[in-house]
């Protein structure tokens, strides 16, 4: 993806991206997919944003209620020590689809990443237009068939 795309993620969702692209290495390989596929992602990265800070992250909260899977503390019954940084996302890939994986998560982010994957598999890699899976898992439009040669073509 683009810098200046990519960038702009960044600067619109802080809690999600800074841990990993901030602090270790900003636009370094964690982060690898088609600029068509921004907009997928943006619209991701808004509804786990949504999701997150729908979580009552620092109330008396019992784990049940909280369902978030990882090996996170839960101390007394309470989510402990969450925020909405607790959330943030280690990878952002195109692997048979969009891929993005996050540190926790919860069924509804599950949800969420899986519809955006399933959204990127109708999104044509070259020109964002709908598009079919083609060999090689790469999505095209009638008009882009036959271009996979290129399909992974990342700009550093």
């Amino acid at each position: 993806m683009r810098d200046d795309l990519r960038k702009r993620l960044f600067e619109d969702f802080p809690d999600l991206y800074c841990r990993y692209f901030y602090v270790v290495s900003p636009c370094s390989v964690f982060f690898q997919c088609n600029n068509v596929w921004e907009p997928v992602l943006r619209r991701l990265s808004e509804r786990i944003t949504r999701i997150v800070q729908s979580l009552p992250l620092e109330s008396s909260t019992s784990v049940d209620k909280c369902s978030i899977s990882d090996e996170t503390s839960t101390e007394g019954g309470q989510c402990a020590g969450l925020t909405v940084q607790s959330f943030s996302v280690n990878e952002v890939m195109a692997h048979r689809g969009l891929g993005i994986y996050i540190d926790r998560s919860t069924h509804e982010i599950d949800l969420a990443i899986k519809d955006a994957k399933e959204e990127s598999l109708t999104t044509c890699e070259t020109c964002g237009r709908p598009g079919k899976i083609t060999d090689w898992w790469f999505v095209a439009c009638d008009d882009h068939k036959g271009d996979d040669e290129g399909a992974i073509e990342f700009d550093a």
